[in-house]
């Protein structure tokens, strides 16, 4: 009796095994491949852009890592030379002018009065841009005097003359020509150079925020060709490509969110930098889409469907393992008067109650922590269940067959 009842719950803990293996697999398969990206695009007003943020949580001591800023930039030029999308950064980010000829309106928090304003320098309010997005904020039409930026302007070997253009107050404080002296972060100085001027009421949005730019300076956000000499470079080139790197990706054609994050991933990999993800987008979802990024989901599919087998197998072998270990039972039960038939019903009922008992604990685990995919999830459950069950009754008109069933009863072994 109690070899029955160990066998019995051995194979309930064997299917329970089993299932849960299945469920985890199957969960997140039909996550990443059906639920994520429909999930994602419908929370996106823009279903086609994306605002990236990295998750480097150690900044200061990533910006003093020469390798990993060097990574960082590498992994930046790979990742904006794709044609499948458009990334846009506009960056609000003080600038120190040294001597500066402007009031106090220009000062970065003047409207909070909550600014700093030193007789050497002052930080101002500065807008760094890319190419993409100030053509996407029609910035090039929106020049009063002088000229918007050229593709080369985004690109620099030093800190010298950088070219700049000024919101429409600035137009009685410098001229175009205009050199103005400038400190980045971490004591590195350089030079401005003023190319043009806004027209009166020009305006950007930047993270859903219309911002209106007569008090500001408009700078490239940019691209620094040149290795970091100095540990105060280090930290600036550093600290503007972690900016740079939060921008937003506006998905072209037919490329999906899916082949992004599977592009994206890649490069983060390649590079070894940081995590980044998508903004206000559940971790869980993003991670589900993951899955995809080494290109294995059908690996996976496969997986999904060997291990089944797998389990199904083992199960069957512990089936007739537990119907070999009856016999004795069996030989009693048809001396007994019950037919050959009784004894078939009583062992489909006997691993009936078997597989059901871990199937029904699983579901009550999946209605009561995975609600939102209790439909699928049983529906795979009650479809493996039928299929094991099935495979049962198989399995027991094979091996109990009718023509041979006295024999085996009769012969079986009598050492259970």
């Amino acid at each position: 009796m109690n070899k029955y009842k160990l066998n019995n719950l051995l194979m309930i803990i064997l299917i329970l095994i089993s299932l849960s293996s299945l469920n985890i697999l199957f969960y997140n398969l039909y996550n990443a491949y059906f639920r994520s990206e429909n999930i994602l695009n419908s929370e996106n007003e823009n279903k086609d852009e994306y605002r990236l943020v990295d998750l480097e949580e150690s900044t200061s001591n990533f910006i003093r890592d020469l390798y990993k800023v060097n990574a960082l930039k590498s992994f930046y030029n790979e990742f904006t030379q794709n044609d499948n999308f458009i990334f846009y950064e506009s960056i609000i980010q003080p600038i120190n002018i040294l001597d500066f000829k402007g009031n106090e309106i220009f000062l970065y928090n003047y409207e909070e009065n909550n600014y700093e304003n030193e007789s050497q320098n002052s930080i101002v309010k500065q807008l760094l841009i890319n190419d993409e997005y100030g053509n996407k904020m029609n910035i090039p039409k929106s020049i009063l005097e002088g000229n918007y930026f050229s593709k080369e302007d985004f690109y620099i070997n030093n800190y010298n003359e950088i070219p700049v253009i000024l919101g429409y107050e600035y137009i009685d404080i410098y001229n175009i020509g205009d050199i103005i002296n400038i400190m980045f972060q971490n004591d590195v100085y350089g030079t401005y150079k003023v190319i043009g001027f806004l027209k009166k009421n020009s305006y950007a949005t930047v993270n859903k925020e219309l911002i209106f730019l007569d008090r500001y300076i408009i700078s490239p956000s940019l691209v620094i060709l040149n290795k970091p000499k100095s540990l105060e470079e280090l930290t600036f080139q550093g600290f503007l490509y972690l900016q740079k790197i939060n921008g937003i990706v506006k998905l072209l054609n037919e490329y999906s969110l899916q082949d992004f994050i599977l592009y994206l991933e890649r490069l983060i990999i390649k590079y070894d930098i940081f995590e980044i993800t998508l903004l206000n987008y559940s971790a869980f979802e993003i991670n589900s889409l993951k899955l995809l990024i080494y290109e294995n989901l059908n690996v996976l599919i496969s997986l999904l469907i060997l291990l089944s087998i797998f389990i199904l197998v083992s199960i069957s072998a512990y089936i007739i393992i537990i119907i070999k270990s009856s016999l004795y039972k069996y030989r009693v039960y048809l001396l007994c008067g019950y037919s050959i038939r009784d004894i078939k019903i009583s062992i489909l009922l006997r691993l009936l109650l078997i597989t059901l008992i871990p199937t029904i604990i699983l579901i009550v685990y999946t209605y009561t922590f995975i609600e939102k995919f209790l439909f699928q999830l049983i529906i795979f459950d009650l479809l493996f269940l039928l299929v094991t069950y099935i495979l049962i009754l198989i399995l027991i008109n094979i091996y109990l067959k009718n023509s041979d069933i006295e024999k085996i009863l009769i012969k079986g072994d009598n050492n259970d």
